[in-house]
């Protein structure tokens, strides 16, 4: 009996220090990596780890907070999904988030028993603006200057949702119910050079590209995958160390032949949802969005921004090159065929600050003047 205590307590011991072993080999590691990381920053791997750090665009923006950061990467309450209309965010209520009936909250608008029409914002998540608080998005912008030109009896309402194209658009314009005395707001591009151009498959979403690279990937690795993303932001050892997903070492081809579908598909849309808003009495404007990836020139933070291959797939440079190009043509030949069709995508060409947090998305200087951009077609085109 004896024996068998003395046998007991020494595995019991023997357990201990293996337990004491991990957790100071663990405890060191990421020692050791929080070190490095301070003296030698790790190329951030996520839209999370790279916004985390701050980085221009946040340098002056009072909203910017872990809290703030949190909260914009949890949102919204899930997404409501129909191959048709893609993706559409359901409710969410949070201190900087907020969604209702599948549109993000704009604020400042006027009393709805007084509004002479609405204003309707579709597009995909450069509208629905993820990277600000409902204060500061692209729509709220634009309520605040209808409001401070007079034009107030306006409620502009925010349907962007992550990844849609502007297929995907026509398909929800269909759902919504339209009257005359609205205005619809086509706000797109950027999706549709990735899907229809880069991915070369119009029929899907970015989301669902992205979920067949991850289906890809072995268990161990999916495994990996999921610790990643959980415990990253924490965790210095598992944000230098621990990520599977590598960024391609090729880029895709883009074929001539890829661009001219795209390009007829895109033009189609406008003036489908032209033809379809004339016939509900509606008025219809569709912008082409600016992209730092068409922009003509970079700033070093953007140039280095767009070196990363975790934020930047390899070869999307190129797609823009000759997919933006093309879609400039077809705005053209739309507004040639009756549509009111606009190429908006140098309308931050003349920033003087870093706005970009990535190829597409900004922050909310540069949200005010796309907003002032829109406003500036609307005054003359619509009568406002």
């Amino acid at each position: 009996m004896a024996l068998k205590k003395r046998t007991l307590r020494q595995w019991c011991i023997n357990l201990g220090l293996l337990l004491a072993s991990v957790i100071l080999a663990l405890g060191l590691a990421e020692g050791g990596c929080r070190i490095y990381a301070a003296f030698a920053p790790p190329t951030p791997t996520t839209h999370y780890q790279f916004r985390l750090s701050r980085p221009p665009p946040y340098q002056n923006a009072e909203y910017f907070s872990r809290a703030f950061l949190n909260e914009s990467f949890a949102q919204p309450g899930g997404w409501k999904t129909d191959p048709s209309f893609g993706w559409m965010p359901q409710d969410y209520h949070g201190q900087y988030f907020n969604v209702s009936a599948g549109k993000r909250r704009t604020t400042d608008g006027p009393d709805r028993a007084k509004a002479k029409g609405r204003l309707l914002v579709f597009g995909g998540s450069t509208v629905y603006c993820s990277e600000v608080p409902d204060s500061l998005t692209l729509c709220s912008c634009l309520q605040r200057l209808l409001n401070e030109q007079g034009q107030g009896h306006y409620q502009v309402e925010n349907l962007g949702a992550t990844t849609v194209t502007i297929k995907q658009q026509l398909a929800r314009l269909k759902l919504e119910m339209i009257e005359p005395g609205d205005i619809v707001v086509f706000y797109d591009g950027v999706n549709d050079v990735i899907q229809s151009i880069f991915y070369n498959n119009p029929e899907g979403t970015i989301i669902d590209e992205s979920r067949k690279q991850l289906e890809g990937l072995s268990a161990f690795h999916r495994f990996l995958f999921k610790v990643h993303r959980r415990l990253a932001p924490y965790s210095a050892f598992v944000a230098v160390l621990l990520n599977p997903v590598k960024p391609n070492a090729k880029s895709r081809e883009i074929p001539s032949s890829t661009v001219g579908v795209a390009a007829r598909q895109y033009q189609q849309s406008i003036l489908e949802a032209a033809e379809y808003c004339r016939s509900k009495g509606v008025k219809f404007v569709h912008f082409l969005q600016p992209c730092l990836l068409a922009a003509p020139a970079q700033s070093r933070y953007e140039k280095r921004l767009l070196e990363n291959g975790w934020l930047t797939a390899p070869g999307l440079a190129r797609a823009f090159e000759v997919g933006y190009a093309a879609l400039r043509r077809s705005c053209s030949e739309a507004t040639e065929a009756g549509a009111a069709s606009f190429d908006l995508s140098a309308c931050l060409d003349s920033r003087t600050q870093e706005v970009y947090l990535d190829y597409a998305h900004v922050n909310h200087v540069a949200n005010e003047m796309i907003a002032k951009a829109i406003y500036g077609y609307f005054s003359g085109l619509l009568n406002l």
